[in-house]
């Protein structure tokens, strides 16, 4: 017999805040020029934001491959990013 679970969709902090706090929230960060040219550029789209450790991955993996296109060699790579030279040949030659 099979369960008819019900998956309950997460809910974050965000979610509980109505429009008008998160055009505040918006405000606060970013600033009103930049707001406005997110707005000017995205409004009334549904875009992905990353999380921040996925953001942070991505800039790592640009400072990496910068790196290795200057010259740096995998041992110094492996020292500076504390990964394994197998984590940095896949980020580099992906």
């Amino acid at each position: 017999m099979q369960s008819n679970k019900i998956e309950q969709s997460e809910v974050t902090a965000c979610d509980a805040i109505d429009s008008d706090d998160k055009l505040a929230i918006l405000l606060s960060l970013l600033g009103e020029d930049k707001a406005h040219a997110l707005c000017s550029e995205f409004g009334g789209s549904s875009i992905y934001i990353p999380k921040a450790d996925t953001l942070n991955r991505e800039l790592r993996n640009k400072k990496i491959i910068s790196d290795y296109k200057a010259g740096a060699s995998f041992h110094q790579l492996r020292k500076k990013y504390q990964l394994s030279e197998t984590t940095l040949r896949n980020i580099i030659f992906k």
